[in-house]
């Protein structure tokens, strides 16, 4: 099995509350608004975005690594708002050792 074959074709998840899903950029202003926060970023793998250009580059490469069914973060979306609350996702994974680590 390779890592392409399970993020092929992700699937939305839902709970009641949330829904994690494939990011797009209609997120960018939700995104933007969480990412551009300093304590939010502080213990983050990404940086504080000063712009919302930064949003934009970090939305295209994440749409680029769907589309090359590469390990990707998923949108946290808030379900009551329909708002964009974060993102969620595998920050290592080894299928080989059966290990992998979630941000």
């Amino acid at each position: 099995m390779k890592i392409e074959d399970i993020f092929g074709n992700l699937s939305a998840l839902e709970t009641d509350r949330i829904m994690l899903r494939k990011l797009k950029i209609e997120d960018l202003s939700d995104m933007y608004n969480y990412c551009s926060d300093e304590e939010v970023s502080e213990y983050t793998t990404w940086y504080t975005h000063k712009s919302l250009d930064d949003t934009r580059g970090f939305i295209e490469f994440v749409l680029k690594a769907y589309s090359n069914n590469e390990v990707a973060p998923w949108g946290i979306e808030d379900k009551k708002t329909n708002k964009l609350i974060g993102t969620c996702g595998f920050v290592y994974w080894n299928l080989i050792h059966s290990r992998a680590e979630l941000g």
